[in-house]
């Protein structure tokens, strides 16, 4: 089963803090987030639903639905032109992980892809602008050190098995860009040319960690083909293997 973890680090100050834990506090769990206007030129409320499931080891694991406002093409009876029409869509559960253990207690995690991954940190940037009633950015996006620290990640004793990695902007007359598979590939003639020799762009560096090969991107992501399932009860036991790769990448200054 496919699942990302989507790592984003909490703004340091310090009612950037306090609103978030408002808004994380379970008190309230419908939230308004913006208001749009329609085709129709009326105005619609946008509300998101933040709900506890769970208390894990690491955190606390939270179910989030947002709505968003879609575009679609509808007919009737009397007229078949398709006409458009914006119409409310609710969006799923999500996960969000807020943790709470070192050295991630400045952490937040979404268990969602690139896309639904921003739309929820813009919403909890939107909520907490509104909670201390000012333009805010409470939520930053983390980059993971792949390219400047790829050396002192391989060396983190449970990553030693490099099975991929993704290189772009290569300075060759032939090759721009490369992802390579294999085993202990940070061993090969190939990685030494096209990364540390030719200095190429590592942007992806998969290793193995606990029987499973996770990927690790440079905008902030881990990734896994291999997840147990989605169901909630699963989801909070696969919190555990990103909480630990993380701390590992933490561990060496590879998080920025």
């Amino acid at each position: 089963m496919f699942l990302t973890c989507k790592f984003m680090k909490i703004s340091p100050k310090l009612e950037v803090r306090k609103s978030l834990d408002i808004i994380f506090s379970g008190k309230k769990n419908v939230h308004k987030y913006d208001v749009i206007s329609t085709l129709e030129e009326k105005t619609r409320e946008l509300r998101c639903a933040i709900e506890q499931v769970s208390q894990t080891d690491y955190g606390k694991l939270f179910e989030v639905c947002y709505e968003d406002i879609i575009t679609v093409k509808s007919s009737s009876e009397e007229h078949f032109e398709p006409q458009p029409t914006r119409i409310p869509v609710v969006f799923g559960p999500f996960y969000l992980i807020y943790f709470e253990e070192k050295p991630l207690g400045e952490y937040i995690g979404i268990l969602a892809g690139g896309d639904i991954a921003r739309k929820i940190s813009t919403i909890l940037n939107k909520l907490v602008s509104t909670g201390i009633g000012k333009t805010t950015t409470s939520l930053h996006g983390v980059k993971f050190l792949v390219r400047e620290k790829q050396e002192d990640i391989r060396r983190i004793p449970d990553f030693q098995d490099v099975t991929e990695v993704y290189v772009e902007s290569i300075p060759d007359a032939y090759v721009d860009a490369l992802w390579m598979r294999g085993t202990m590939l940070d061993q090969t003639d190939e990685y030494q040319k096209f990364i540390e020799d030719l200095g190429g762009r590592l942007t992806i560096l998969a290793v193995r960690f606990r029987d499973r090969i996770y990927y690790i991107y440079e905008d902030g992501r881990i990734f896994t083909k291999q997840a147990a399932d989605r169901s909630l009860p699963k989801i909070a036991n696969e919190i555990q293997y990103f909480y630990e790769i993380a701390s590992r990448l933490h561990g060496v200054g590879a998080i920025k």
